[in-house]
């Protein structure tokens, strides 16, 4: 094999220095794309099940908490939207921070007023939280 000169080390040094540098680059790019149309869908999906559910239920009384028959109607509006979608959680909010329909029964009528993306959420700021199979698990 023939030497190469020192221009010739130098320059093939270089080379593989700037091919790593522009991989990496490339990596770091690539991975903060995905990590915002990640975070971009997510709030355009979770705009989107805010606004279906709010024309769906138009009808309903959402002044105080569901229940009875009422929450059951709501549950199968909501199933019959969503049931192509992996999402696991639905909260219906009232002005206070209190709940006013969620899948878990269990904290229907209980107020959150600690929590902060409720509180930019109720004074009109947009905010939005999808929880589905696959990022739950």
């Amino acid at each position: 094999m023939k030497k190469l000169s020192l221009v010739g080390k130098f320059s093939l040094i270089s080379f593989v220095a700037l091919l790593l540098i522009g991989i990496s680059f490339g990596w770091l790019i690539s991975a903060n794309l995905e990590s915002n149309m990640v975070t971009r869908s997510s709030e355009l999906l979770g705009k989107f099940i805010r606004h279906e559910v709010g024309e769906s239920l138009i009808t309903a009384d959402l002044s105080s908490p569901i229940s009875g028959k009422e929450y059951d109607r709501v549950k199968e509006i909501i199933r019959k939207h969503y049931v192509w979608m992996n999402v696991v959680q639905i909260k219906i909010w009232s002005s206070d921070a209190s709940i006013i329909w969620s899948y878990d029964k269990n904290i229907i009528g209980k107020r959150f007023p600690d929590n902060d993306e409720l509180a930019k959420a109720l004074k009109g700021e947009i905010v939005s939280e999808l929880v589905s199979e696959k990022l739950a698990a």
